[in-house]
Protein backbone atom coordinates (compact mmCIF):
# COMPACT_ATOMS: atom_id res chain seq x y z
CA UNK A 1 0.00 0.00 0.00
CA UNK A 2 1.21 3.36 -0.94
CA UNK A 3 2.85 5.86 1.71
CA UNK A 4 3.10 9.57 1.95
CA UNK A 5 6.75 9.74 3.10
CA UNK A 6 9.61 11.41 1.67
CA UNK A 7 11.25 9.28 -1.42
CA UNK A 8 15.10 8.98 -0.94
CA UNK A 9 16.82 7.77 -3.07
CA UNK A 10 21.01 7.02 -3.52
CA UNK A 11 23.27 6.66 -5.80
CA UNK A 12 26.43 7.05 -4.61
CA UNK A 13 27.29 3.96 -3.96
CA UNK A 14 24.90 0.72 -4.46
CA UNK A 15 21.61 1.66 -5.35
CA UNK A 16 18.83 2.14 -3.11
CA UNK A 17 15.15 3.14 -2.62
CA UNK A 18 13.65 4.69 0.71
CA UNK A 19 10.24 5.94 1.25
CA UNK A 20 10.11 7.14 4.82
CA UNK A 21 11.80 4.45 6.82
CA UNK A 22 10.82 1.61 4.19
CA UNK A 23 13.55 0.38 1.80
CA UNK A 24 12.26 -0.49 -1.48
CA UNK A 25 14.42 -3.87 -1.92
CA UNK A 26 15.44 -5.15 -5.27
CA UNK A 27 13.19 -8.10 -5.67
CA UNK A 28 10.01 -6.16 -5.26
CA UNK A 29 10.43 -4.47 -8.40
CA UNK A 30 8.36 -6.00 -10.99
CA UNK A 31 11.29 -6.59 -13.77
CA UNK A 32 14.50 -5.54 -13.91
CA UNK A 33 14.27 -3.70 -16.96
CA UNK A 34 12.11 -1.28 -15.08
CA UNK A 35 14.71 -1.05 -12.35
CA UNK A 36 17.34 -0.31 -14.29
CA UNK A 37 14.88 1.90 -16.46
CA UNK A 38 14.27 3.78 -12.73
CA UNK A 39 18.27 4.06 -12.05
CA UNK A 40 18.93 5.51 -15.46
CA UNK A 41 16.49 8.18 -15.54
CA UNK A 42 17.30 9.08 -12.01
CA UNK A 43 20.65 9.32 -12.89
CA UNK A 44 19.80 11.72 -15.57
CA UNK A 45 17.34 13.75 -13.15
CA UNK A 46 15.39 16.45 -15.32
CA UNK A 47 17.35 15.39 -18.54
CA UNK A 48 14.31 14.43 -21.42
CA UNK A 49 15.30 10.88 -22.76
CA UNK A 50 14.28 10.02 -26.60
CA UNK A 51 11.98 6.29 -26.47
CA UNK A 52 14.42 4.82 -29.20
CA UNK A 53 17.70 5.96 -26.39
CA UNK A 54 15.58 3.90 -24.02
CA UNK A 55 15.10 1.17 -25.84
CA UNK A 56 18.33 0.59 -27.19
CA UNK A 57 19.51 0.89 -23.85
CA UNK A 58 16.94 -1.73 -22.27
CA UNK A 59 17.28 -4.15 -25.42
CA UNK A 60 20.94 -3.39 -26.49
CA UNK A 61 20.70 -6.92 -29.52
CA UNK A 62 17.74 -5.51 -30.79
CA UNK A 63 15.32 -7.55 -29.31
CA UNK A 64 12.71 -5.47 -28.29
CA UNK A 65 11.30 -4.95 -32.04
CA UNK A 66 7.97 -2.45 -30.79
CA UNK A 67 8.09 0.28 -28.15
CA UNK A 68 5.15 -2.10 -26.41
CA UNK A 69 7.92 -3.42 -24.67
CA UNK A 70 9.26 0.14 -23.41
CA UNK A 71 5.30 1.06 -22.39
CA UNK A 72 5.24 -2.50 -20.34
CA UNK A 73 8.23 -1.54 -18.78
CA UNK A 74 7.65 2.27 -18.20
CA UNK A 75 3.85 0.83 -16.87
CA UNK A 76 6.06 -1.98 -14.22
CA UNK A 77 8.18 0.89 -12.97
CA UNK A 78 5.32 2.98 -12.13
CA UNK A 79 3.19 0.31 -10.68
CA UNK A 80 5.86 -0.84 -8.59
CA UNK A 81 6.94 3.26 -7.16
CA UNK A 82 2.84 3.52 -6.65
CA UNK A 83 2.57 -0.25 -4.21
CA UNK A 84 5.08 2.03 -2.32
CA UNK A 85 4.24 6.05 -2.87
CA UNK A 86 0.72 6.76 -3.05
CA UNK A 87 -0.20 8.49 -6.45
CA UNK A 88 3.13 9.89 -7.70
CA UNK A 89 4.50 7.90 -10.22
CA UNK A 90 2.79 9.78 -13.04
CA UNK A 91 4.09 13.51 -11.51
CA UNK A 92 7.85 11.59 -11.47
CA UNK A 93 7.54 9.43 -14.26
CA UNK A 94 7.25 12.34 -17.38
CA UNK A 95 6.28 11.72 -20.55
CA UNK A 96 5.93 14.71 -23.21
CA UNK A 97 6.77 14.25 -27.30
CA UNK A 98 8.44 10.96 -27.12
CA UNK A 99 10.63 11.61 -24.46
CA UNK A 100 10.68 10.37 -20.82
CA UNK A 101 12.02 11.96 -18.39
CA UNK A 102 12.76 11.90 -13.84
CA UNK A 103 11.30 15.00 -12.16
CA UNK A 104 12.79 15.87 -9.31
CA UNK A 105 10.33 17.59 -6.69
CA UNK A 106 10.07 18.53 -2.75
CA UNK A 107 9.17 15.07 -2.42
CA UNK A 108 12.06 13.53 -3.43
CA UNK A 109 15.58 13.52 -2.27
CA UNK A 110 18.33 11.91 -4.33
CA UNK A 111 21.96 11.76 -2.82
CA UNK A 112 24.14 13.32 -5.39
CA UNK A 113 22.73 16.34 -6.03
CA UNK A 114 22.61 16.88 -2.05
CA UNK A 115 26.28 15.76 -1.87
CA UNK A 116 26.86 18.21 -4.97
CA UNK A 117 24.96 20.90 -3.51
CA UNK A 118 26.65 20.98 0.23
CA UNK A 119 30.17 20.61 -1.85
CA UNK A 120 29.72 23.27 -4.21
CA UNK A 121 28.18 25.25 -1.11
CA UNK A 122 31.07 24.72 0.94
CA UNK A 123 33.85 25.69 -1.68
CA UNK A 124 31.83 29.48 -1.50
CA UNK A 125 32.76 29.59 1.74
CA UNK A 126 36.05 27.87 1.65
CA UNK A 127 37.41 31.03 2.19
CA UNK A 128 35.61 33.55 3.90
CA UNK A 129 34.27 30.77 6.33
CA UNK A 130 36.68 28.07 7.15
CA UNK A 131 35.17 26.15 9.86
CA UNK A 132 31.21 26.80 7.84
CA UNK A 133 33.18 25.46 5.27
CA UNK A 134 33.89 22.32 7.02
CA UNK A 135 31.41 21.73 8.68
CA UNK A 136 29.27 21.33 4.64
CA UNK A 137 32.55 19.39 3.46
CA UNK A 138 32.07 16.85 6.42
CA UNK A 139 28.16 16.60 6.19
CA UNK A 140 28.73 15.93 2.29
CA UNK A 141 31.36 13.15 2.37
CA UNK A 142 29.04 11.42 4.77
CA UNK A 143 26.94 11.07 1.64
CA UNK A 144 29.66 9.27 -0.20
CA UNK A 145 28.90 5.82 0.25
CA UNK A 146 30.83 4.66 -2.47
CA UNK A 147 31.64 4.87 -6.38
CA UNK A 148 28.51 6.39 -8.41
CA UNK A 149 26.54 3.06 -8.67
CA UNK A 150 28.90 0.77 -7.35
CA UNK A 151 26.81 -2.09 -7.84
CA UNK A 152 26.65 -1.49 -12.01
CA UNK A 153 30.23 -1.21 -13.15
CA UNK A 154 29.84 -2.55 -16.14
CA UNK A 155 27.30 -0.17 -17.19
CA UNK A 156 28.73 1.87 -19.47
CA UNK A 157 26.63 4.87 -19.65
CA UNK A 158 26.94 5.45 -15.60
CA UNK A 159 31.28 5.84 -16.29
CA UNK A 160 31.04 9.52 -16.83
CA UNK A 161 28.78 9.95 -13.67
CA UNK A 162 30.79 8.09 -11.77
CA UNK A 163 34.31 9.73 -12.52
CA UNK A 164 32.65 13.18 -12.29
CA UNK A 165 31.94 12.38 -8.52
CA UNK A 166 34.84 10.66 -8.04
CA UNK A 167 36.61 13.90 -8.95
CA UNK A 168 34.58 15.73 -6.68
CA UNK A 169 34.99 13.62 -3.73
CA UNK A 170 38.50 13.48 -4.23
CA UNK A 171 38.76 17.11 -3.88
CA UNK A 172 36.13 17.20 -1.38
CA UNK A 173 38.40 14.93 0.62
CA UNK A 174 41.81 17.27 -0.01
CA UNK A 175 39.75 20.44 1.56
CA UNK A 176 38.37 18.41 4.39
CA UNK A 177 42.03 17.32 5.07
CA UNK A 178 43.19 20.99 4.73
CA UNK A 179 41.26 22.32 7.01
CA UNK A 180 41.22 19.65 9.54
CA UNK A 181 45.04 20.51 9.76
CA UNK A 182 44.69 24.39 9.52
CA UNK A 183 41.71 24.66 11.78
CA UNK A 184 41.68 21.80 14.25
CA UNK A 185 45.64 20.51 13.79
CA UNK A 186 43.78 17.34 13.69
CA UNK A 187 46.80 15.05 11.60
CA UNK A 188 44.85 11.40 12.43
CA UNK A 189 41.57 11.89 10.83
CA UNK A 190 43.43 13.96 8.28
CA UNK A 191 45.25 11.21 7.21
CA UNK A 192 42.76 8.69 7.61
CA UNK A 193 40.43 10.26 5.09
CA UNK A 194 43.19 10.09 2.76
CA UNK A 195 43.85 7.07 3.47
CA UNK A 196 40.00 6.00 2.51
CA UNK A 197 40.08 8.09 -0.52
CA UNK A 198 42.67 6.05 -2.32
CA UNK A 199 39.90 3.10 -2.02
CA UNK A 200 38.44 5.40 -4.88
CA UNK A 201 42.12 5.80 -6.87
CA UNK A 202 44.85 4.33 -5.37
CA UNK A 203 47.11 5.91 -7.59
CA UNK A 204 46.04 9.73 -6.91
CA UNK A 205 49.71 11.67 -6.04
CA UNK A 206 48.10 14.70 -4.75
CA UNK A 207 46.37 12.26 -1.84
CA UNK A 208 49.57 10.68 -1.60
CA UNK A 209 51.14 13.51 -1.16
CA UNK A 210 48.71 15.23 1.45
CA UNK A 211 49.56 12.10 3.36
CA UNK A 212 53.27 12.28 3.47
CA UNK A 213 52.61 15.94 4.24
CA UNK A 214 50.62 15.64 7.08
CA UNK A 215 53.05 12.87 8.44
CA UNK A 216 55.86 15.12 8.75
CA UNK A 217 54.32 17.60 10.36
CA UNK A 218 52.99 14.96 12.69
CA UNK A 219 56.43 14.15 13.21
CA UNK A 220 55.80 10.56 11.51
CA UNK A 221 58.81 10.48 9.78
CA UNK A 222 59.26 7.23 9.31
CA UNK A 223 55.95 6.50 8.20
CA UNK A 224 56.03 9.55 6.01
CA UNK A 225 59.46 7.75 4.54
CA UNK A 226 57.72 4.53 4.06
CA UNK A 227 54.72 5.85 2.95
CA UNK A 228 56.51 7.33 0.00
CA UNK A 229 58.68 4.12 -0.86
CA UNK A 230 55.53 2.26 -0.74
CA UNK A 231 53.68 4.36 -3.80
CA UNK A 232 57.12 4.78 -5.55
CA UNK A 233 57.28 0.89 -5.82
CA UNK A 234 53.62 0.71 -6.49
CA UNK A 235 53.96 3.41 -9.27
CA UNK A 236 56.79 1.61 -11.07
CA UNK A 237 55.60 -1.87 -11.03
CA UNK A 238 52.23 -0.30 -12.31
CA UNK A 239 53.16 1.90 -14.86
CA UNK A 240 57.54 2.06 -14.85
CA UNK A 241 57.11 6.12 -13.68
CA UNK A 242 58.48 7.80 -10.91
CA UNK A 243 56.92 10.08 -8.44
CA UNK A 244 56.30 13.91 -9.34
CA UNK A 245 58.51 16.53 -8.66
CA UNK A 246 56.32 17.56 -5.62
CA UNK A 247 56.56 14.29 -4.40
CA UNK A 248 60.33 13.98 -4.41
CA UNK A 249 61.07 17.34 -3.23
CA UNK A 250 58.95 16.06 -0.42
CA UNK A 251 60.88 12.91 -0.05
CA UNK A 252 64.12 14.93 0.33
CA UNK A 253 62.84 16.63 3.17
CA UNK A 254 61.91 13.45 4.97
CA UNK A 255 65.04 12.06 4.73
CA UNK A 256 67.26 15.41 5.65
CA UNK A 257 64.69 14.98 9.14
CA UNK A 258 65.38 11.31 9.69
CA UNK A 259 69.25 11.59 9.17
CA UNK A 260 69.11 14.54 11.61
CA UNK A 261 67.40 12.04 14.15
CA UNK A 262 69.41 9.44 13.24
CA UNK A 263 72.08 11.35 13.85
CA UNK A 264 70.43 12.32 17.35
CA UNK A 265 69.93 9.38 18.01
CA UNK A 266 73.61 8.24 17.24
CA UNK A 267 74.97 10.56 20.17
CA UNK A 268 73.54 8.06 22.76
CA UNK A 269 75.51 5.14 21.25
CA UNK A 270 78.96 7.28 21.19
CA UNK A 271 79.76 6.13 24.94
CA UNK A 272 82.39 4.91 23.48
CA UNK A 273 82.65 3.88 19.92
CA UNK A 274 84.41 0.78 20.42
CA UNK A 275 81.73 -1.03 22.36
CA UNK A 276 77.74 -1.62 21.95
CA UNK A 277 75.41 -1.76 18.82
CA UNK A 278 75.33 0.44 15.48
CA UNK A 279 72.57 2.35 14.35
CA UNK A 280 71.98 2.33 10.64
CA UNK A 281 69.36 3.82 9.03
CA UNK A 282 66.39 0.91 7.39
CA UNK A 283 67.74 0.92 3.94
CA UNK A 284 71.33 0.06 5.22
CA UNK A 285 69.78 -2.46 7.67
CA UNK A 286 67.92 -4.33 4.38
CA UNK A 287 71.47 -4.87 3.02
CA UNK A 288 73.21 -5.53 5.89
CA UNK A 289 70.23 -8.65 6.16
CA UNK A 290 70.67 -9.31 2.40
CA UNK A 291 74.40 -9.60 3.20
CA UNK A 292 73.73 -11.94 6.15
CA UNK A 293 71.34 -13.97 3.98
CA UNK A 294 73.46 -14.76 1.30
CA UNK A 295 76.73 -15.27 3.60
CA UNK A 296 74.63 -17.88 5.37
CA UNK A 297 74.19 -19.78 2.19
CA UNK A 298 77.89 -20.38 2.48
CA UNK A 299 78.59 -21.07 5.96
CA UNK A 300 75.03 -22.66 7.00
CA UNK A 301 74.93 -20.34 10.06
CA UNK A 302 71.81 -19.57 11.55
CA UNK A 303 71.19 -15.79 12.53
CA UNK A 304 68.58 -13.71 15.10
CA UNK A 305 66.91 -10.79 14.08
CA UNK A 306 64.80 -9.01 17.22
CA UNK A 307 61.47 -6.70 16.32
CA UNK A 308 60.80 -4.60 19.58
CA UNK A 309 57.53 -2.62 19.84
CA UNK A 310 57.47 0.98 19.71
CA UNK A 311 53.72 2.37 19.33
CA UNK A 312 53.84 3.92 22.52
CA UNK A 313 57.04 5.42 23.07
CA UNK A 314 57.54 9.20 22.21
CA UNK A 315 60.44 11.70 23.03
CA UNK A 316 62.08 10.87 26.15
CA UNK A 317 60.58 7.62 26.29
CA UNK A 318 62.44 6.63 23.17
CA UNK A 319 65.59 8.15 24.35
CA UNK A 320 65.83 5.89 27.91
CA UNK A 321 64.70 3.03 25.86
CA UNK A 322 67.68 3.69 23.22
CA UNK A 323 70.38 3.87 26.48
CA UNK A 324 68.88 0.48 27.68
CA UNK A 325 69.66 -0.88 24.64
CA UNK A 326 73.27 0.14 24.14
CA UNK A 327 73.89 -1.00 27.51
CA UNK A 328 72.49 -3.94 27.22
CA UNK A 329 73.58 -5.27 23.16
CA UNK A 330 76.49 -6.22 22.49
CA UNK A 331 79.49 -5.04 19.81
CA UNK A 332 78.25 -5.91 16.22
CA UNK A 333 74.62 -5.96 17.08
CA UNK A 334 73.18 -3.66 14.60
CA UNK A 335 69.94 -1.43 15.24
CA UNK A 336 67.44 0.84 13.00
CA UNK A 337 64.17 2.75 13.70
CA UNK A 338 62.42 0.54 11.36
CA UNK A 339 59.12 3.13 11.41
CA UNK A 340 57.13 4.69 14.51
CA UNK A 341 55.98 1.29 15.52
CA UNK A 342 59.00 -0.68 15.19
CA UNK A 343 62.81 -0.88 16.23
CA UNK A 344 64.50 -3.95 14.62
CA UNK A 345 67.75 -5.45 16.31
CA UNK A 346 70.38 -7.96 14.12
CA UNK A 347 72.05 -10.09 16.78
CA UNK A 348 75.77 -10.52 16.07
CA UNK A 349 76.80 -14.25 15.57
CA UNK A 350 73.31 -15.47 17.84
CA UNK A 351 71.53 -18.53 17.00
CA UNK A 352 68.06 -19.70 18.68
CA UNK A 353 69.51 -20.07 21.85
CA UNK A 354 72.00 -17.28 22.27
CA UNK A 355 68.76 -15.13 20.79
CA UNK A 356 66.65 -16.07 23.43
CA UNK A 357 69.19 -15.45 26.41
CA UNK A 358 69.99 -11.58 24.93
CA UNK A 359 65.95 -11.20 24.76
CA UNK A 360 65.87 -12.04 28.67
CA UNK A 361 67.98 -10.00 29.74
CA UNK A 362 66.71 -7.31 27.58
CA UNK A 363 63.04 -7.95 29.08
CA UNK A 364 64.60 -7.71 32.31
CA UNK A 365 66.53 -4.65 32.23
CA UNK A 366 63.44 -2.89 31.01
CA UNK A 367 60.86 -4.12 32.79
CA UNK A 368 62.91 -2.63 35.71
CA UNK A 369 63.35 0.59 34.19
CA UNK A 370 60.39 3.29 34.74
CA UNK A 371 59.16 1.53 30.70
CA UNK A 372 57.72 -0.80 32.15
CA UNK A 373 56.64 -3.93 30.34
CA UNK A 374 57.19 -4.47 26.56
CA UNK A 375 56.60 -6.62 23.52
CA UNK A 376 59.72 -8.18 22.00
CA UNK A 377 59.69 -11.13 19.89
CA UNK A 378 62.69 -12.76 18.47
CA UNK A 379 63.11 -14.71 14.79
CA UNK A 380 65.75 -17.52 14.10
CA UNK A 381 66.60 -17.53 10.38
CA UNK A 382 67.73 -20.90 9.80
CA UNK A 383 69.92 -21.96 6.61
CA UNK A 384 66.74 -24.46 5.99
CA UNK A 385 64.88 -21.55 4.90
CA UNK A 386 64.51 -21.25 0.62
CA UNK A 387 64.68 -17.57 0.79
CA UNK A 388 64.08 -14.55 3.79
CA UNK A 389 62.44 -11.05 2.97
CA UNK A 390 62.77 -8.88 5.78
CA UNK A 391 59.46 -7.80 5.23
CA UNK A 392 58.29 -10.46 6.37
CA UNK A 393 58.50 -9.93 10.16
CA UNK A 394 57.04 -6.31 10.08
Amino acid sequence: MGQTGRLKIYLLGPFKVEVGEQSIPSKKWKSKKALKLFKYLTANNGKKIKKDMLIDLLWPDGSASKASNLHTTIYNLRSTLDRFIKDESQSMIKYASGSYWFENSEKCWLDYREFEKRYQKGKELNESQPASALELFLSAESIYRDSFLADELYEDWALPLRQHYCELYLDLVLRISSLLVSLKQDYNQAIELCQQALNEDPFREEIHQAIISYLIKAGRYMEAAKKYRDYSKMLFEEFGLYPGSQMQELFKKVNIINNHEIKELDQILKGDEKEGPILCGSNTFEQIISLAVRRQNRTEESFTLMKINIKKFKDNNMRNLMEIIHKTLRKGDVITVWDDSYLLIKLFQADKKAGQIIKSRLEREINNSILGNMNIENYTINPARKEFVLKEII
